[in-house]
């Protein structure tokens, strides 16, 4: 928003004379700056949200977003073959952690933002589950193993931790899977995209 904010500024518009062509010519300036097609639809839906609280608050008669149209999203198309994810696991295999963390995504499912919040108490052995903030997961055989031989190892707290023994972040992970998706020279694939497969 801030963005938005200082190019109305600077264009010395007051707020209640933004009109849908101001609108229109942001979203070309930031397109031409090479923002993606997802960003400029965030940036449209909080433009709308902010421009309707202008209008609830009495400084703007119209909001001008009212007469534009959402950004459509293509879907993305992303694959990965049978062969890169053997590939994939065999280069993550060679740390026992990062193999679970693969496990994890490409076998169970599991989102990168749900992976960081995993806990050893959350993990039930006995009954192959993991619970999750807002799901269970039956675990497969193979990530069961993989989560016996990371856990010798095991104390209190979360499972992904890094080398500092610190709690592995979002951005940790991302780090981590990017720089092992870089090897492949498949930096086409987001992280997420692994529970895709």
């Amino acid at each position: 928003m801030k963005h938005f904010v200082s190019y109305i500024q600077k264009e010395e518009v007051p707020w209640p004379s933004v009109k849908e062509r101001h609108i229109k010519n942001y979203i070309m300036t930031v397109r031409n700056e090479g923002y993606s097609d997802h960003s400029i639809a965030r940036r449209s839906s909080a433009m709308r949200l902010f421009l309707k609280y202008l209008r609830k608050q009495g400084i703007m008669i119209h909001n001008p977003m009212e007469d534009i149209k959402q950004p459509q999203l293509v879907k993305r198309e992303v694959e990965l073959s049978k062969g890169e994810q053997m590939l994939l696991a065999e280069k993550m295999k060679a740390d026992a952690r990062d193999y679970l963390m693969y496990l994890m995504l490409v076998e169970e499912k599991i989102k990168v933002s749900e992976i960081t919040k995993i806990q050893w108490r959350d993990v039930n052995e006995q009954s192959s589950i993991v619970y999750l903030p807002k799901r269970a997961v039956s675990l497969k055989e193979s990530t069961l193993q993989q989560i016996k031989l990371v856990s010798e190892e095991k104390i209190e707290g979360p499972i992904f931790k890094n080398r500092h023994g610190k709690p592995l972040s979002v951005n940790g992970i991302h780090f981590i899977l990017k720089g092992y998706l870089k090897e492949m020279n498949r930096e086409d694939i987001r992280p997420n995209d692994l529970t895709k497969f």
